[in-house]
């Protein structure tokens, strides 16, 4: 069971490092800058994947009634671990949403991690075993110097980087499978017997309000509304799972990280109606002007 442990962490780290690297590979400066002038859309943006998600995640785990200890720490951990680096980029392909702005959002909120995760945690209850310092360092490692790398790979070696970038993010992907596999043997046995309703209505209670989240503060056009629906409610599970195995102690750290999986499902499952809504409602809007011209 070490050894397994051990490998879960080795995979979770380089899935981490390979998914922002590809994210960074696909972005310049010039691009992660798209947002930044765009100072009400930014801010709302940040308050929604930052603040507002949290403090729902705190609200819903402090007050739902039936849930185990390892469902509070790993909704907690979930709110407080930012916007998924790649998920979120397969989602936005399916209907009419901003890629520049999703793409630019998801590297600024990467970039912040290293500040934001430490304080959300600090402000979660509980009683963490980890130093904020200790958390900025780890997020650093996992997220920034991928992300890093891949975008200085970009800026100097942009034909370099457009090669790299497919089969980095299908290493990640690869990875992510690999760390789901050693999660159904070190972590479902002891997850299932903790796992109720009330947990996984915990988990779609937050998702369901965070999309809403996203959506009403994504502003006046479409394609920001259902960008900021999608990344506000899609959190980073390696992230979150880095953060609780290093906070958590037996006999609740694995049980905790298999919540954590269990969110991500849950999440997956709920952007389905919500995409389905997005795309009717998108048609609805084209076919007005060819009515209207008839």
């Amino acid at each position: 069971m070490a050894i397994l442990r051990d490998l879960f962490d080795v995979v979770n780290a380089l899935m981490l490092f390979s998914a922002m690297f590809a994210l960074g590979l696909g972005e310049s400066v010039q691009g992660l800058r798209h947002l930044w002038g765009q100072r009400g859309l930014l801010l709302r943006s940040l308050l929604a994947i930052y603040v507002l998600v949290p403090l729902v995640a705190v609200l819903v785990a402090g007050t739902m009634p039936g849930l185990p200890p390892a469902a509070v720490a790993g909704i907690l951990f979930m709110g407080a671990a930012g916007s998924a680096p790649f998920v979120v980029r397969k989602a936005v392909s399916k209907v009419h949403t901003s890629a520049e702005y999703a793409v630019s959002l998801q590297i600024t909120t990467a970039s912040l991690a290293i500040v934001t995760v430490p304080i959300t945690l600090l402000l979660l209850p509980g009683d963490w075993r980890v130093s904020p310092l200790e958390v900025a360092w780890q997020v650093f490692r996992a997220q920034l110097v991928g992300l890093g790398l891949g975008v200085l790979v970009h800026e100097l070696r942009p034909a370099i980087a457009a090669r790299l970038m497919r089969p980095f993010a299908a290493i990640a992907s690869l990875l992510l499978a690999l760390e789901v596999l050693v999660a159904a043997v070190l972590i479902v046995p002891r997850l299932l017997p903790r796992l109720n309703g009330m947990a996984v209505l915990a988990m779609a209670v937050v998702i369901v309000i965070s999309i809403a989240i996203g959506h009403l503060l994504g502003g006046p056009r479409p394609d920001t509304r259902v960008s900021l629906g999608l990344l506000t409610a899609t959190r980073n599970l390696g992230l979150a799972l880095m953060i609780a195995g290093a906070n958590l102690e037996e006999p609740i750290r694995l049980p905790a990280m298999g919540m954590i999986l269990t969110y991500t499902l849950v999440s997956q499952i709920l952007h389905l109606p919500y995409l389905f809504w997005c795309k009717r409602t998108a048609k609805r809007r084209a076919s007005k002007p060819r009515s209207a011209a008839a």
